[in-house]
C-alpha cells in the first residue's frame, strides 16, 4: 500500500476512489513573464481598497483600541475635580492721555502687536500675582506651615490658574481665573486687572521721580560745560586776532576772487588749445575761419582753372589766351601763398598771447590759493570753538526747559489701560467638558488603533495575498489554495469533491500551469517549497489528481528522499534512488494510484547518506526524460529550497518550476533567496502556488474566495434538469442528471 503525506503533514492511506466532475470556472489566465525582477514598491496613488482591505483586516484591534479610549476618556472626565472661571475684559488705549503736550517723561506708548504682548507678559509676572494674593478681597486656602509658605502657595496658585485672551486682532483682552471656587476666580480676575493699573501708574510715579533727580545732576554739569566752552572761545580768538566782524567777509571775498580766476583761466586754457589746433591745421595746408581776401583769390583761381581747361582743350596749350590764362593762374597761386603767409604768423601770435594769459592767471590763482587756505585753518579752529559753546548752551537750555514740566506736573499721571467689563461670580463649572473628552478618547482611540494596523502592515513583510506575490515578488500567482480545517484523507476527500474550495482552487491551479509554457502544460513540473510543511506534497499530489480528471497520465515522483512523503514495500518499488544507482526500467518500478487511474507514483525508495550527490550525476536527467516519454505530465516532489541543495539540481533538469509558499509563514527576503537561488540553476520558473490563504484576515477584497457552492447547489445538482432545444422545426427536450457515483459525472439524456 502507498501511503502520502497529507496537508497537515499526516501520513494517510491512498485509497479512496474519486469521481470526478466538471470544474466550475477558474481563475483566468497569469502573467507568464517568468523571469520579471521582483518589483519594490506598490503602484503610487490612493487605493482606497486597499486602506480599507487593511482596517478590516484589523478590524478588532481599532475596535478594541477605540474602548479603551472611549474607558480611559470616561474614567479621566468622571474623576476631574469641576472648576470654574471668571473672566474680566480690559483694554488696551491706542495712545495714553497727555495734559499738556511732550509733557510725559516716557516716549509715548502705541498699543501695537509688542506693547500687547508686553502686558500680557506683566499679567502673568510674579510681581503681580504677589500684590493680588495680599489683597485682602483675595483668599485662597492653601496648606502651609509658616505665613511665608501659605503667602507662596497662594502666588503659585494664582500663577497657574491665570487664563489670558486676546479678541481677535482688537485691543481688548480677557483676563480669566480658574479655581474650584467660583467666588476666588472672580476676585482674582477683577485683582490682576485693578492691580496692572495701579501697577502701571506707579512705575510712571517712580520713573518721573528718577527724572527729576537725573536733569538736576544733568543740568549742573551741562551749565559747567557751557562756561568753559566760552572761555576757550574767547580766548582763541585773542590768540589769532580773530575778528568776528570781519574774518567772514574777507574769506568770502578771497573765495569768489579764486573761483572768478578759475574761470578765467579755464577760458586761456581753451584758447590755448583752439589756437594750437589752428595753427596745426594751417601748417597743414587748411586755414580755419572766415577770411575774405583768402577765399575770394580761392574762387578767382577756380573760375579761371575751368575757363583754362575749356579753352586748352579746345585750342590746345599754345594758344594765345591759354598762355594769358596760365600766367593769370599763376599769379593768383602767388597771391594766395602770400595771404597764407600772413594768416599764419597771425596765428602764432594769437597762440602766444594766450599762452603768456594762462601763466600769468595759474601764478595769481596760486598766491590766492595760500591766503584762503590760511584763513580757512584760522576760521575752522574758531568754528569748532563756536560749535561747542552752542552745542552746550542747547544741552544746557533743552535740560533747563525738561526740568521745569516736570517740577510742575510730576504729580499728574494717566493709564493706558482701562477696565471694561468686570468679572462676574460664574454658576457653571468651566472644565471638565466631559462630551468632548470622551469623542476625543474615542477619536484618539479609533486612531491608534489604525495606526498600529498600518504599522503591522508596514512592518509586516510576509508574503499572505496573491497581490503580494505579484507586487513584492514580481511572480504569476498560478494559485490560491484557501486554509480549511485539515484532517485525515484531506486532501483525498478535498479533491473527491469537485465542489469543495480545495478542489476548485487545484483546478484553477491546472488552468494555470496549462499557459505555463509556449507549449501549454510543461511535460515536467518541479513542485518545491521555501521551508517544510507548507503544503508541498498535498499540492504535488492534489495537482496530479486534478490532472489525472482532466484525462492526463500523471507521475509523481517524490525526490525529497530526506523526508519522503510517499511510502511503499521495497518489493514493490526499489523507487527513484534505487533508480539513480541501478540502469533499472522505469515502469518496472512506477506504481498505480488508488486515488485515480490516471495517476502514477514513484516512491523515494531508500535514504541515501547523500542526496544531493546522488541527485547531481546524469541519470535523474535520464529517468525524467524517459517519464516524458511514457507520460502526459511527471510532477517531481523536490525538498525545500533553503534547506537543501536537492531543490536547484532538481529544478534544472524540469521544464518549468513551481514554488509553494504558505500563506503569513514566510517572510519577502527568503522567498526572494530561494527564486535566487532557483533561478542560478537555469531553471524555468512558472510561478508560486500561495497555499493556507485566510481570506478573512487577507481583507474585503479577497471575498470572492469564500465562494462555494454548498449543500442547496449540490441538492440541486443532484436533480434532473431539464431543457428544450429546437432542432429542424421540431423541439427536443434534455434531461441531465448527475451521478456522484459516476466517474464520468452525470448523463445526458435525449427525449
Amino acid at each position: 500500500m502507498i501511503k502520502l503525506t497529507n496537508y497537515d503533514n499526516s501520513s494517510v492511506p491512498a485509497t479512496i476512489n474519486t469521481n470526478s466532475n466538471t470544474p466550475s470556472e477558474l481563475f483566468g489566465i497569469h502573467n507568464r513573464d517568468l523571469q520579471a525582477a521582483p518589483l519594490q514598491a506598490h503602484p503610487e496613488g490612493f487605493d482606497f481598497w486597499q486602506i480599507f482591505a487593511i482596517v478590516m483586516r484589523s478590524k478588532w484591534t481599532i475596535v478594541l483600541m477605540t474602548l479603551v479610549g472611549f474607558a480611559a476618556s470616561y474614567y479621566y472626565a468622571s474623576t476631574r475635580t469641576p472648576l470654574f472661571k471668571a473672566t474680566a475684559t480690559i483694554e488696551l488705549q491706542k495712545r495714553e492721555a497727555e495734559i499738556v503736550q511732550g509733557s510725559g517723561v516716557l516716549p509715548a506708548n502705541i498699543a501695537d502687536s509688542e506693547f500687547i504682548a508686553t502686558q500680557l507678559a506683566l499679567l502673568r509676572s510674579r510681581s503681580l500675582a504677589t500684590k493680588v494674593a495680599l489683597d485682602s478681597s483675595v483668599n485662597i486656602p492653601v496648606g502651609g506651615q509658616s505665613a511665608a509658605q501659605r503667602h507662596g502657595a497662594e502666588v503659585d496658585t494664582i500663577l497657574s490658574g491665570i487664563t489670558l485672551d486676546r479678541v481677535g486682532g482688537s485691543r481688548i483682552i480677557r483676563v480669566g481665573f480658574i479655581h474650584p471656587d467660583p467666588a476666588i476666580t472672580a476676585a482674582v480676575a477683577n485683582g490682576l486687572s485693578e492691580k496692572l493699573i495701579s501697577s502701571n501708574l506707579e512705575r510712571r510715579f517712580e520713573t518721573t521721580s528718577y527724572a527729576r533727580e537725573f536733569l538736576t545732576e544733568r543740568l549742573a554739569e551741562a551749565k559747567v560745560d557751557l562756561e568753559r566752552s566760552e572761555r576757550r572761545l574767547v580766548e582763541y580768538a585773542g590768540d589769532k586776532k580773530i575778528l568776528d566782524i570781519g574774518s567772514e567777509s574777507t574769506a568770502g571775498l578771497a573765495g569768489d576772487t579764486l573761483v572768478f580766476l578759475n574761470s578765467k583761466l579755464a577760458e586761456a586754457q581753451s584758447d590755448v588749445i583752439s589756437a594750437t589746433q589752428e595753427l596745426q591745421a594751417a601748417g597743414g595746408g587748411f586755414i580755419q575761419g572766415n577770411f575774405s581776401q583768402l577765399n575770394e583769390l580761392i574762387s578767382q583761381k577756380l573760375n579761371l582753372k575751368q575757363e583754362f581747361d575749356d579753352k586748352r582743350t579746345q585750342f590746345g596749350d599754345q594758344f594765345p589766351a591759354v598762355v594769358s590764362l596760365q600766367a593769370r593762374i599763376n599769379g593768383i597761386d602767388a597771391a594766395i601763398s602770400s595771404e597764407r603767409e600772413r594768416l599764419f604768423g597771425i596765428l602764432e601770435n594769437k597762440l602766444d598771447a594766450a599762452r603768456e594769459r594762462e601763466t600769468l592767471l595759474n601764478a595769481r590763482i596760486t598766491e590766492l590759493k595760500g591766503d584762503v587756505q590760511d584763513a580757512r585753518r584760522r576760521r575752522i579752529d574758531y568754528t569748532i570753538l563756536g560749535r561747542e559753546v552752542n552745542t552746550a548752551r542747547s544741552k544746557y537750555d533743552a535740560l533747563l526747559q525738561r526740568m521745569k514740566q516736570i517740577s510742575m506736573l510730576g504729580g499728574v499721571a494717566t493709564s493706558q489701560i482701562s477696565i471694561v467689563d468686570r468679572a462676574r461670580v460664574p454658576t457653571y463649572p468651566f472644565s471638565p467638558n466631559k462630551p468632548f473628552i470622551i469623542l476625543f478618547g474615542l477619536i484618539g482611540g479609533f486612531v491608534m488603533g489604525a495606526a498600529i494596523a498600518f504599522a503591522r502592515y508596514l512592518i509586516d513583510d510576509t508574503i499572505k495575498t496573491p497581490d503580494d506575490v505579484k507586487i513584492k515578488l514580481g511572480m504569476p500567482c498560478l494559485g490560491v489554495i484557501p486554509k480549511v480545517k485539515a484532517g485525515d484523507n484531506f486532501i483525498v476527500d478535498s479533491m473527491a469533491n469537485p465542489r469543495s474550495e480545495i478542489s476548485e482552487a487545484y483546478f484553477s491551479t491546472r488552468t494555470a500551469l496549462s499557459f505555463a509554457t509556449s507549449n501549454g502544460t510543461p511535460k515536467s513540473l518541479l513542485v518545491t517549497s521555501n521551508q517544510p510543511e507548507e503544503g508541498k506534497t498535498s499540492s504535488c499530489v492534489a495537482l496530479g489528481v486534478a490532472f489525472a480528471k482532466a484525462g492526463s497520465r500523471v507521475l509523481v515522483i517524490d525526490a525529497d528522499m530526506r523526508k519522503p512523503s510517499f511510502v511503499a514495500d521495497a518489493e514493490k518499488s526499489i523507487g527513484l534512488s534505487g533508480l539513480l544507482t541501478t540502469h533499472t526500467n522505469l515502469m518496472d518500478q512506477v506504481m498505480v494510484s488508488e486515488i485515480s487511474k490516471n495517476l502514477y507514483l514513484l516512491p523515494s525508495g531508500l535514504i541515501p547518506p547523500n542526496p544531493a550527490e546522488l541527485l547531481s550525476g546524469p541519470r535523474v536527467s535520464e529517468i525524467i526524460r524517459s517519464a516524458e516519454q511514457l507520460f502526459d505530465l511527471v510532477i517531481v516532489d523536490a525538498p525545500p529550497v533553503l534547506s537543501f541543495a536537492d531543490a536547484p539540481v532538481l529544478a534544472s533538469h524540469c521544464e518549468a518550476t513551481v514554488l509553494v509558499v504558505q500563506s503569513g509563514s514566510v517572510r519577502r527576503p527568503a522567498v526572494e533567496r530561494s527564486l535566487l537561488r532557483l533561478k542560478a540553476s537555469h531553471s524555468n520558473l512558472a510561478g508560486v502556488i500561495l497555499t493556507h490563504f485566510d481570506a478573512r484576515k487577507a481583507g474585503y477584497s479577497y471575498n470572492y474566495y469564500y465562494y462555494a457552492y454548498g449543500k442547496a447547489a449540490g441538492e440541486y445538482g443532484n436533480r434532473k434538469q431539464k431543457s428544450t432545444v429546437t432542432h429542424s422545426g421540431k423541439k427536443i427536450n434534455l434531461f441531465y442528471s448527475e451521478d456522484q457515483n459516476s466517474e464520468e459525472g452525470g448523463s445526458l439524456k435525449v427525449n
